[in-house]
């Protein structure tokens, strides 16, 4: 009896380890609607640049912001754009954006020195991505064209 319960328990335990040492992925969304995020981005070699994009919604109207910063010079540079209101497709780049940042692992090859990480906040969910991912037309730059592109 009680080789039997080791047995079982020794299964168990072995199951458990190797689905908790599966390629570590973030969760996939699933979502109809826009939900308000931050996304952060920062790449470079030497000296890195971070890119911060909000999308806040009031009132079933969604607007976007974005502040950059240049942290290669000494007195660090700030830019910020910012857009009132998103039309469809901009709504609808933001959500193709979310999507296929929630498919991608956490970890990708990162070929070369130059350090990429992005990492997008909801309210009670964190998506978290390190390397040079595959996205297929919706990057971070993708979507700040779609959204920026106009203002700039």
């Amino acid at each position: 009896m009680i080789l039997v319960t080791l047995r079982k328990f020794g299964f168990f335990t072995l199951c458990f380890f190797i689905l908790s040492c599966q390629h570590s992925a973030n969760n996939k969304l699933n979502i109809s609607t826009l939900v308000p995020f931050t996304a952060t981005y920062v790449e470079g070699d030497d000296g890195l640049q971070s890119y911060s994009l909000t999308i806040e919604e009031t009132n079933n109207i969604f607007s976007a912001r974005e502040i950059s910063t240049d942290n290669y010079s000494v007195s660090k540079f700030f830019d910020t754009l910012k857009l009132l209101q998103l039309n469809e497709n901009q709504i609808l780049k933001a959500k193709q954006f979310l999507i296929a940042a929630s498919r991608l692992p956490s970890k990708c090859d990162q070929p070369t020195s130059l350090t990429q990480k992005l990492s997008i906040t909801f309210e009670n969910k964190k998506i978290e991505i390190e390397g040079n991912c595959d996205w297929n037309e919706a990057a971070y730059f993708d979507l700040r064209d779609d959204l920026f592109k106009k203002i700039k």
